[in-house]
């Protein structure tokens, strides 16, 4: 990226917002400072996320709205910020089951946001593939299983006694 070094809010050869930074916007290749919180009060008080002017905001950190920018008011790191108007730093705390059968090959399980934040920001992963490759029986398939178990049984029995026989 380019800047004028005369003019610091424009800079050249932007292909997307991201190549300009917090508070610039990519215009036809050009970053242009624009104002960021053009629907808020000013000293208006948000919790990071999308605001509509297209910003991405991080949504652990709560932000002021001042001089027509967000500027950074609090850091609630590794938490997150809830709430609207008022935004405070709310706790995670997932608490997850333990990982059921493995079933079609893939293993599932809940989780809990026990802080009540109300987000699903570094939610631990609810569903994963199995690691040895066995898949057990399916509750609905246990009887089938007991059965094919018996009859296996079975069948090692017979060739036993007939072996024995034999001899």
């Amino acid at each position: 990226m380019i800047c004028d070094i005369y003019d610091t809010y424009i800079c050249h050869n932007c292909v997307t917002d991201s190549d300009c930074g917090f508070g610039y916007k990519c215009v036809d290749g050009i970053c242009e400072k624009f104002k960021s919180c053009d629907s808020y009060d000013e000293n208006q008080l948000i919790c990071g996320g999308v605001n509509p002017t297209t910003i991405t905001l991080p949504i652990t950190k709560i932000y002021r709205c001042s001089e027509e920018q967000w500027i950074q008011e609090t850091d609630c790191s590794p938490n997150v910020c809830v709430g609207g108007t008022s935004p405070s730093c709310c706790t995670l705390a997932w608490d997850c089951s333990a990982w059921g059968n493995c079933i079609g090959g893939y293993q599932t399980r809940t989780c809990v946001d026990m802080g009540g934040c109300g987000t699903t920001f570094n939610k631990p992963p609810t569903k994963q593939a199995c690691s040895n490759g066995f898949t057990p029986p399916s509750s609905s398939n246990n009887n089938n299983y007991i059965i094919y178990v018996i009859y296996g049984g079975i069948i090692f029995l017979v060739l036993f006694v007939i072996s024995r026989i034999k001899r």
